[in-house]
């Protein structure tokens, strides 16, 4: 544990030679010094510690006439380890899925931080979004089911490891899981035990029970060759076990007994084929003087195999020429720069898999310009004592706030702000100062040019950022 302190504020006439520090126990009544020679520097590192007590410090300065009254006691501080936040988890596992829901399981992170893993956080996520959705803010468990999912849907899942200190980061991406009923080969699970021969008594009972697992649950079939056992038999089965019970055995039940699992399995066909064309309407905003963005849904149709990727292409409206913008957009939105100002384009869309490229999506046709509306702000720096009168002048005549006008000085600044500007609020704007020491000026010369898309702004007397110091 380590120990600081600041210096005395007096060292009593005499260089500080050096500083003696003790500690105690919290259930303990006598102070323990810590350091056998005196300390020079401003720390100590406390050693010999009980784990898991509690210490307070306090701390003596020594100069030539000898040692200071001790500081102030420090808090109790507990000697622990220092504690981390805790490993994720490895790779979670799919166990288990439903339309609606899906089980996952993992094991213990290898690292604990210091401090017992206290439960875990499951998050997820559709393949097709980027924002996670939390499954279970803690759980104790290393096997979880999420609920409410979208049928159909594919989904992939993280987990994150909780200790004193909080979560840990997440842990690597399961597989992607589409939530769906899960499809298990019927399977026996029959131990050892089971495949030996049973020897029964004459006019005793006996039971053959055979667990086993498989979705949809599977049809059971108990069979006993020229026996009809549905008849001579008890059979109960239940979705994960079946059982025949013989009452009062005679050697005709002596032989070989043999159960059958059945379930039905669904196939599905799909036609591997290209896909088909991407889901309009294309919208398009962002729309600037020489870019727009453009969105459009994944095809309804992936063709069997997984979207790689998007072909965009751009045309002029004045030619029937098609320019392709880029073959590699991977998700359903692309943003389109170096277009140029006041043309109109249209854009076309074609999507791509493993078996080819889709038919087209066009885009309604949209003009690239800078939208109608920018606000011009004018800031000028006052230094100025006592406080001046400030007004604000456009080409000689007076301004005050308004709808489009707007005006606000402090003592330290004059700002005039000009909304929608248009080429109307060209012309040249004066500040004015005045105080009882004094006058100052300022012109800034405004130019609005066509639908501004350039503001230029230029200075007669001075600068914007100029500051009137002759008051």
């Amino acid at each position: 544990m380590t120990v600081c302190w600041e210096r005395p504020v007096s060292d009593g006439g005499s260089s500080i030679a050096g500083y003696v520090i003790e500690k105690r126990e919290k259930s303990g009544l006598r102070w323990v010094r810590v350091n056998k020679k005196p300390v020079y520097d401003l720390r100590v590192k406390a050693s010999n510690l009980r784990e898991g007590c509690e210490y307070e410090y306090r701390v003596f300065a020594e100069n030539a006439a000898g040692l200071s009254a001790p500081s102030v006691p420090c808090p109790l501080t507990k000697a622990e380890d220092p504690l981390f936040l805790p490993s994720p988890p490895a790779k979670p596992k799919i166990i288990d899925s439903s339309k609606t829901s899906i089980t996952l399981s993992w094991n213990k992170p290898l690292f604990d931080g210091g401090s017992p893993v206290t439960g875990y956080m499951v998050e997820y996520r559709n393949t097709t979004d980027d924002d996670w959705t939390l499954g279970v803010s803690n759980t104790k468990s290393t096997e979880f089911t999420v609920v409410g999912l979208t049928s159909g849907a594919e989904y992939v899942f993280v987990v994150r490891s909780i200790n004193k200190i909080g979560p840990s980061e997440p842990s690597p991406e399961t597989d992607p899981q589409i939530a769906k009923d899960r499809e298990d080969e019927p399977i026996f699970l029959i131990s050892n035990e089971m495949r030996k021969t049973l020897i029964v008594k004459d006019g005793s009972s006996f039971t053959l029970r055979v667990p086993f697992k498989g979705k949809p649950v599977p049809h059971v079939m108990w069979n006993k060759p020229d026996v009809d056992l549905r008849v001579r038999a008890a059979i109960d089965t239940t979705d994960n076990c079946t059982s025949v019970t013989i009452e009062q055995a005679t050697r005709d039940d002596s032989g070989k007994y043999t159960v059958t699992l059945q379930n039905v399995s669904f196939v599905n066909i799909v036609v591997l084929d290209r896909p088909s064309p991407p889901v309009g309407p294309v919208e398009m905003c962002d729309v600037t003087e020489d870019s727009v963005s453009l969105k459009w849904l994944p095809p309804a149709y992936d063709g069997g195999s997984p979207i790689t990727n998007y072909i965009v292409f751009k045309r002029e409206t004045t030619t029937a020429n098609w320019v392709e913008v880029s073959s590699a957009v991977a998700r359903c939105t692309i943003k389109i720069m170096k277009l140029i100002n006041g043309v109109e384009y249209q854009f076309r869309i074609r999507a791509e898999n493993r078996f080819g490229i889709s038919d087209h999506i066009d885009s309604p046709t949209v003009t690239v310009s800078l939208p109608y509306s920018a606000t011009v702000h004018l800031k000028i720096g006052i230094i100025a004592k006592p406080q001046p009168t400030i007004e604000w002048y456009k080409d000689g005549k007076e301004l005050e706030s308004g709808a489009q006008i707007s005006i606000s000085n402090t003592t330290e600044s004059a700002c005039i702000s000009i909304r929608e500007a248009s080429r109307l609020n060209s012309g040249t704007y004066e500040l004015k100062i005045k105080n009882s020491l004094g006058s100052a000026y300022a012109a800034v010369r405004v130019l609005v040019q066509g639908m501004l898309q350039s503001l230029l702004l230029n200075t007669l007397s001075t600068s914007c950022n100029h500051c009137f110091n002759s008051l």
